[in-house]
């Protein structure tokens, strides 16, 4: 059953980073290929972070021997979910960037180089750690993971709280920016369809890639057998349809943009078949 939902989910995650990519080279400036948006740049890097997450899950949770090579799978596993919890993160600060006006907008060079250090490098410092105390709190006895209790709670279980607690904090911000805010000033800052986009497209995500951590939280912490049962098929549930859920809000997101693509791609080349249809019939009439 795991195996089964995360290979869908990693089936939506292929999908979500080809439509990204896709788009990216088929939208050109005058003079030269646009750059990747903000939110195109992170959801690109949340999706290959956790389709790493879940291939490396998938080829080594059980592999516990060699030891050596399941304390890699271990640490690769930790890192993977530990960069996608930030990437989170970063999507929430996006968010609330759109929204608040007091926060300046960064260039996306700076925040490109500044995100990526966080999301990519924070989880280096917090898995490190770990391999220096001690290697082996990676290989337990049946799967490759963090089974010494005060290193799962403080480098996994901890971090990952945090960032659903900052993400909550975002949540409440945008509604109180939304709440507070004349309608005449939203229109005055941003296209108000576009504000509404952020908004559907920031809270999908928000709960997307939140509900999977806290009901894995609650797992962890749930020690009734039963409600641990119940707790792990949630967690099959959210993480198999996470992929597709991603893909399907960046489809969302990026509806113009598609839509924009297919009249630029699509229309001009079923015109131009249409007239080569209408010049060989007739050049085949005539000939007759």
């Amino acid at each position: 059953m795991t195996t089964a939902a995360l290979s869908l989910s990693i089936a939506g995650l292929l999908l979500t980073i080809g439509l990204i990519l896709l788009v990216w080279k088929l939208t050109k400036l005058p003079s030269r290929r646009r750059a990747l948006t903000k939110n195109e740049f992170v959801v690109l890097n949340l999706s290959v972070a956790l389709l790493l997450a879940y291939v490396t899950f998938l080829a080594g949770i059980d592999a516990v021997t060699p030891k050596a090579g399941c304390i890699a799978a271990g640490a690769f596993i930790h890192y993977f979910f530990l960069v996608t919890s930030l990437w989170g993160g970063v999507e929430g600060y996006l968010l609330y960037q759109a929204f608040a006006t007091a926060v300046p907008a960064t260039e996306f060079t700076r925040f490109q180089a500044k995100a990526s250090a966080i999301a990519w490098g924070i989880p280096v410092i917090l898995v490190s750690i770990v391999l220096l105390l001690d290697p082996e709190y990676y290989a337990g006895k049946n799967v490759c993971w963090l089974h010494n209790q005060a290193s799962l709670y403080l480098a996994f279980i901890a971090p990952i709280c945090l960032a659903l607690l900052a993400n909550l904090v975002v949540f409440a911000l945008v509604m109180r920016e939304l709440w507070v805010a004349r309608k005449a000033a939203i229109r005055s800052t941003k296209n108000k369809a576009d504000i509404w986009t952020d908004l559907r497209r920031g809270i999908s995500l928000f709960f997307l890639l939140g509900l999977p951590w806290l009901l894995l939280t609650l797992n962890v912490f749930y020690g009734a057998t039963e409600g641990r049962l119940a707790l792990h098929v949630l967690v099959i549930i959210f993480c198999g349809t996470q992929g597709f859920g991603i893909f399907a809000v960046h489809v969302y997101g990026v509806r113009r943009e598609l839509k924009d693509l297919y009249l630029h791609h699509m229309k001009p080349n079923t015109a131009k078949r249409e007239r080569n249809k209408k010049g060989a019939h007739t050049s085949s009439t005539s000939s007759s």
